[in-house]
């Protein structure tokens, strides 16, 4: 066993590997270590990774239920709703203030659930201490959207692009609202980052940031669509040019 873990230690840690996250870190010793099951046994005829794969034939079938490693603890929410976990500030949401939660403690993740076992929401996890509280915007959404007032002192504000912002702040509490909504509800189906992204690019072209247009762009985002304006047609501009020659 100290063998394999010497073994280990040479091929995986030599030199130190250096990442920018526990996620990048992981992809990295995993690149590492199919690179070697490439290689041959020392001993046996054939590969690592084969004779892995032969090993796994003979063996028990997994069990039907991932095994979750997490670590679950009770909480008590501050009067704004914020658990605090290994002086890391979590943001569960203000109807949660002063409310016992249950905090699910994971490598890459907490998961924050009401008494009853509800999700209230799942948040990035944050290895030592930041000033900054951890928050899911597209959580807060739903609240500001049905307290526009609350707008310019709201966490939220800080996650939106600058033209987005500025738009915002300038709308009276009735189209701020109705805006935020309409953001809520594309959020929902495309996503948080998707859709801020489609109201920077409507407004930023000089349109209104309508209901449908925003939806529409930021499906296409959220599908990949770098082009949210549409296809660039000079290419078949070129296309015809080199064709006529």
């Amino acid at each position: 066993m100290e063998n394999a873990v010497g073994f280990l230690r040479r091929n995986l840690m030599v030199p130190m590997p250096r990442a920018e996250s526990l996620d990048a870190l992981t992809r990295m010793l995993l690149g590492r270590c199919q690179g070697l099951a490439s290689r041959g046994h020392y001993r046996k005829e054939g590969t690592i990774g084969g004779l892995f794969e032969q090993e796994k034939a003979a063996m028990l079938a997994l069990p039907g239920v991932s095994f979750d490693p997490v670590r679950w603890e009770i909480r008590h929410a501050d009067t704004t709703g914020i658990v605090t976990v290994d002086g890391v500030r979590y943001l569960a949401g203000a109807r949660y203030h002063n409310m016992g939660v249950h905090v699910g403690l994971r490598a890459f993740d907490v998961e924050i659930r009401s008494v009853d076992g509800t999700t209230i929401v799942r948040l990035g996890r944050v290895h030592g201490r930041s000033a900054a509280t951890v928050s899911d915007p597209a959580s807060i959404l739903p609240v500001v959207a049905r307290k526009p007032r609350s707008w310019r002192e709201s966490p939220l504000r800080a996650d939106f692009p600058e033209a987005v912002r500025d738009a915002l702040d300038v709308m009276d509490d009735r189209e701020r609202g109705l805006l935020l909504r309409d953001i809520t509800a594309s959020s929902q189906a495309n996503g948080f980052m998707a859709t801020i992204r489609a109201c920077r690019t409507i407004i930023e072209s000089g349109r209104e940031p309508a209901s449908t247009a925003i939806d529409q762009t930021a499906g296409r985002i959220a599908q990949g669509d770098d082009e949210p304006h549409g296809p660039d047609l000079t290419r078949y501009d070129r296309f015809m040019k080199e064709a006529h020659i």
